[in-house]
């Protein structure tokens, strides 16, 4: 098994996908020995008198080039699990390759609406991670956070890959009018994932996300957003058990106090139930800060 490892330093993402191809070139060494936990067999590779040789883990990520995604992209390369990110624009302007990243990314031009755009790169994944949602109109809300991921499941389940995971959004009990189309759209992917992976399906339902975001200004240039300043006071606050007993029995604060999370903890859950790491089923806010505790 072969393994190239990424550069340390912020690069524009064309040059990080130059630098992968240049080392699929020039590897030559072999990365040492890895465990049955850590490989994903090919079907070929199954037939009898077939030789059993184990390939990389991959992952098929939606929504890649956003805060979420980069967070997860960042993760599996820790891990050592190869991305392949789908999006229309394909490449992200920007990309902080990790210190330690040992696996690969392909920044790959696809539509989530348009199967035939990458359900070639489905067929030899460990699984697939959607976090594609977008607030707008009723209208809108509806088809990014529903009909979009609904198509990219239904097309997983068609390649038979192993596992999908979805990024959705924690419990609601706010008024029904309350961003009727951001709530109904992702809780019918929720269904439609856990009908279509009845036993290795994941929703991860997270509150606020907090971490640095990263503001395009133009050009090559950003603005670093510091959520954590909001966000790391505000998840020790709603963990304390007077605001958790609010949450739980006010009407309409289930959404409104829910703990908000680390954009990194999440992304290493979300590579985890990728890769078989987790449970199936859904997760709540307190399920992923147990199981990021556990991936560390």
């Amino acid at each position: 098994m072969l393994s190239t490892r990424l550069a340390t330093r912020p690069m524009r993402a064309t040059a990080v996908l130059r630098s992968v191809q240049r080392g699929f070139a020039a590897a030559t060494e072999p990365t040492g020995a890895t465990t049955a936990s850590q490989v994903t067999e090919h079907p070929a590779n199954n037939a009898e008198g077939a030789p059993q040789e184990p390939l990389r883990r991959k992952i098929v990520l939606f929504g890649g080039n956003g805060f979420v995604g980069q967070g997860i992209v960042t993760a599996a390369l820790r891990a050592g699990v190869d991305v392949v990110s789908i999006s229309r624009s394909g490449a992200p302007a920007t990309f902080d390759v990790p210190a330690v990243a040992t696996g690969l990314i392909e920044w790959k031009r696809g539509d989530i609406n348009v199967p035939s755009s990458y359900e070639d790169v489905l067929r030899d994944a460990a699984g697939v991670v959607s976090c594609v949602g977008a607030f707008g109109s009723n209208e809108v809300m509806q088809k990014v956070n529903g009909d979009a991921n609904i198509t990219a499941i239904r097309a997983a389940a068609a390649a038979q890959v192993p596992r999908f995971v979805y990024v959705s959004t924690v419990e609601n009990n706010l008024p029904a009018f309350v961003l009727r189309g951001y709530f109904d759209g992702k809780r019918r992917t929720e269904q439609a994932l856990l009908e279509a992976f009845p036993h290795t399906g994941v929703v991860l339902r997270p509150g606020f996300i907090h971490g640095t975001r990263q503001v395009p200004l133009g050009g090559d240039k950003t603005l670093a957003l510091p959520l954590w300043l909001l966000g790391k006071p505000l998840e020790s606050l709603f963990s304390l058990p007077p605001v958790r007993l609010l949450r739980d029995n006010v009407p309409g604060m289930q959404a409104v106090l829910a703990r908000p999370i680390a954009r990194d903890d999440l992304a290493r859950v979300a590579v985890a139930a990728a890769t078989g790491a987790t449970p199936a089923g859904v997760l709540s806010v307190d399920d992923i800060v147990r199981e990021a505790t556990r991936a560390q």
